[in-house]
């Protein structure tokens, strides 16, 4: 009956690496899109753009803090900026799947 248990830990061993496997991903799929946020910051800063991080500390001290928005600052915090964290998602998984095919 040695069959059966060396069955048991090829499973294991198979689920464990898999699990690693899973953790790198998530792991450098989570680094590029910190990248790509630092980017799109840097980017909003040279353009003059309102970031997140403008816009609640913003609302913090006045609600009348969102009538300041420019038509590019909604254009860049709910259209390019999530788009620019999505691409760092996507390019994550992209350089993953090379590397780990």
């Amino acid at each position: 009956q040695p069959y059966p248990r060396f069955g048991v830990k090829l499973i294991k061993i198979y689920n464990e690496s898999s699990l690693l496997l899973k953790m790198i991903r998530i792991y450098l799929i989570g680094i590029l899109i910190l990248v790509s946020a630092i980017a799109a910051n840097l980017v909003a800063a040279k353009w003059h753009l309102k970031t997140w991080y403008d816009l609640l500390q913003g609302l913090s001290n006045s609600h009348m803090y969102i009538k300041q928005l420019t038509f590019f600052d909604y254009l860049w915090l709910f259209l390019l900026y999530p788009l620019i964290l999505g691409g760092g998602a996507v390019l994550g998984n992209f350089i993953y799947q090379k590397l780990a095919p």
